[in-house]
């Protein structure tokens, strides 16, 4: 319970979501018809559907149980933020190529993948539901398990080839580009600007009570 109390409370929601939404939309036939029906020729509506409709199966217990563990190790491996976002746009030429060859539900599976790729080095060994699995072996053992509970549909070995390629390219000299960089901070910065109040605006409502 100590871990949890480190974890803060936007990633907690976070989690909660990935957990929270899936078992809505399994439990209710209705709504899981209209998204694979009605939205799934929509390809920005697709991407989001298809992240939040992960299967309820041992996989995606496996992928919440790795991200909660790992949680404490990101901080300590020196990861930082704009690693993460640049690492997930990377992906997105392969998710793209992805769709393209194998259809939208290429997409299931695939971000997952990747993000169990990248924790994998964070740390050299994982305990999944009592078993110590060397991080080398668990992306294929995920992807695995989540190919025979898809009866073999499972498209997310994309993710796998995404993280390969980008850790492939770390290690002979590829990183985070200064302007990228330099761009997320500047966007950040101004995201928390936005949503800060107008102080010119606050002081002139002030002055004008006052006469």
């Amino acid at each position: 319970m100590d871990q949890f109390k480190k974890i803060p409370k936007g990633t907690l929601i976070l989690i909660s979501c990935t957990i929270l939404i899936p078992l809505i939309l399994t439990l209710s036939p209705e709504i899981s018809k209209f998204c694979t029906v009605r939205l799934n020729w929509k390809l920005p509506v697709s991407l989001v559907v298809s992240l939040f409709r992960a299967s309820l199966d041992l996989n995606f217990l496996i992928n919440t149980l790795i991200r909660f563990q790992t949680l404490n190790y990101i901080e300590s491996a020196g990861i930082s933020e704009v690693e993460l976002i640049f690492y997930t746009l990377f992906g997105c030429p392969m998710f793209l190529l992805g769709w393209y060859l194998e259809g939208i539900h290429s997409f299931n599976g695939s971000l997952g993948m990747m993000y169990v790729y990248y924790l994998s080095k964070l740390n050299s060994y994982f305990n999944v539901f009592g078993f110590v699995v060397k991080s080398e072996y668990l992306p294929f053992v995920s992807f695995g398990i989540e190919f025979l509970t898809s009866g073999g549909r499972s498209k997310s070995y994309y993710g796998i080839i995404n993280g390969a390629l980008y850790f492939l390219l770390k290690s002979r000299g590829f990183g985070v580009p200064n302007w990228f960089n330099t761009y997320y901070n500047k966007l950040k910065l101004n995201m928390k600007n936005a949503f800060k109040p107008n102080r010119s605006v606050r002081l002139g409502s002030v002055r004008k009570k006052n006469k």
